[in-house]
């Protein structure tokens, strides 16, 4: 992979804070993500190792699927590994008839194990405005979710719970989008409920300096152990609006350490440009972090200036700082790049083969020949693995046939079953106004048979998107 990619070392080290995320601050544990690992960028033991079905809400060893789907109203639909299905409303988890109609209900999930039971859990946000934010925690059983016990979260900050997030050590904690340039969290007791109110987060608190309003801080999240991924696209970096930033904190460890990370840190590839939105979206596993940067401009292969080409950066850590950073784009991947193509808008960690690492990348604004916004998807080992980056778009490894506004790669995840490599899971979200309706569909290792078409003929409505939950890191 070192032919694909610009590497550079030698970065700086975190700044160590006397601040306590959601109350929770403690030794490191074992393992924890940023503490250990001294490795050039490849596959990690935590991720590789997994063997156990994730999602699987009915403990069955299947693997199953949770799709918000954009639709009006907004609804949750589960497909079973063994092929049953199940379609949520707020109207079923949410006792006031009144908010039956929410349009925005499932526009952000995850799924994760919140109790600790062996069942997966799963976290539906409803960030619409006509009802005000709401977290609805359904927990996993035998029989699957459960909608007649619901944990509800009322959430007070306008424009909150748009990404959310799991920091699993050293005790689980669940992560919102606060709206306002802040993150709020909510400490869970053994039973996966929350315990008291949430905590507001934002760099100020963190003891790294406020940014400019607008930083959209918070509007994408990852986490892998005892890492919390926060972006902020909408950072103002050296003048230059819109930049980007993500921040980087350990809640593992005593005092908690944080750090921000934009392209003007020293040794991050790319240059902090106006428009980049470096952290619009981010995703971790173990000592790595992956960082879209959908506004890049990037040079084609005839060393034209493509605005708007994206790319991606990859982070790793050691001993709590950062000690590489490798950039990636989709003609270093062996492909084409064009403006606006918009690589890197879309993550998700992933397993690409067996033992291997990596991350699927959603470039959905991409044209493929003259059908604009046909969207594809890269998946890409990070590292020395057993298998090579590729690409998928429709007419080459998903539909026989591309189509304008079909935006393949609006979002994507992963489903884990088996030792081999992940079912990738892709949204293409269509456009409603023109027609053109949205799908999700999975694709099963080695990713050459065609792939299902789980949910078809979605008619996402404007301003809404397909919901996929990231995979467990």
């Amino acid at each position: 992979m070192t032919g694909f990619a610009e590497r550079h070392r030698g970065l700086g080290v975190a700044v160590v804070l006397a601040v306590a995320l959601g109350g929770c601050a403690a030794p490191p544990a074992p393992g924890s993500a940023v503490a250990t690992g001294s490795s050039p960028v490849a596959p990690g033991p935590a991720p590789s190792a997994r063997t156990d079905a994730s999602p699987d809400f009915d403990g069955d060893g299947g693997a199953d699927l949770a799709v918000g789907t954009g639709t009006d109203p907004g609804r949750v639909s589960i497909r079973y590994a063994n092929g049953a299905t199940l379609d949520v409303g707020r109207g079923d988890v949410d006792s006031d008839p009144a908010h039956a109609a929410s349009a925005d209900f499932g526009q952000a999930l995850l799924a994760r194990d919140l109790n600790g039971d062996g069942f997966t859990d799963l976290v539906v946000s409803d960030p619409g405005a006509e009802f005000g934010t709401t977290l609805f925690l359904l927990y996993g059983g035998p029989k699957g979710l459960d909608l007649a016990d619901p944990v509800t979260i009322p959430v007070d900050a306008a424009g909150s719970g748009r990404a959310l997030a799991l920091v699993e050590s050293p005790s689980p904690v669940l992560v919102a989008a606060g709206g306002g340039g802040s993150v709020l969290t909510w400490r869970l007791g053994t039973d996966g409920r929350p315990i008291g109110g949430p905590t507001s987060v934002s760099p100020e608190s963190l003891g790294l300096a406020a940014p400019a309003a607008g930083s959209r801080f918070g509007s994408s999240l990852a986490s892998s152990g005892s890492l919390l991924v926060i972006g902020a696209p909408g950072e103002t970096v050296n003048g230059a609006r819109q930049a980007g930033a993500v921040y980087l904190v350990d809640v593992g460890t005593n005092p908690v350490q944080a750090q921000r990370i934009t392209e003007a840190t020293r040794g991050v590839p790319g240059d902090a440009r106006t428009g980049n939105r470096f952290g619009a979206a981010v995703a971790a596993s173990g000592a790595l972090v992956v960082v879209g940067v959908p506004g890049e401009s990037r040079k084609d292969a005839r060393g034209r200036s493509r605005a708007g080409a994206g790319m991606l950066v990859v982070l790793e850590f050691s001993a709590g700082s950062l000690s590489s950073a490798t950039a990636y784009d989709q003609l270093g991947l062996r492909g084409r790049i064009s403006a606006g193509d918009g690589f890197g808008s879309t993550l998700a960690m992933v397993r690409p083969c067996r033992d291997t690492v990596g991350v699927i990348a959603g470039a959905w604004a991409e044209a493929v020949g003259a059908d604009e916004q046909a969207g594809s998807v890269w998946l890409i080992p990070l590292g020395e693995g057993g298998c090579d980056p590729v690409q998928l778009r429709d007419g080459h490894g998903l539909a026989a046939k591309a189509g304008p506004n079909t935006v393949v790669g609006s979002a994507v995840s992963a489903l884990r079953a088996g030792s081999d490599g992940d079912t990738l899971v892709i949204a293409a979200q269509g456009n409603s106004e023109e027609g053109v309706p949205g799908r999700v569909l999975t694709l099963d290792y080695p990713y050459t048979d065609p792939p299902a078409v789980v949910f078809t003929d979605l008619a996402v409505k404007e301003e809404r998107t397909i919901a996929l939950s990231p995979p467990e890191g």
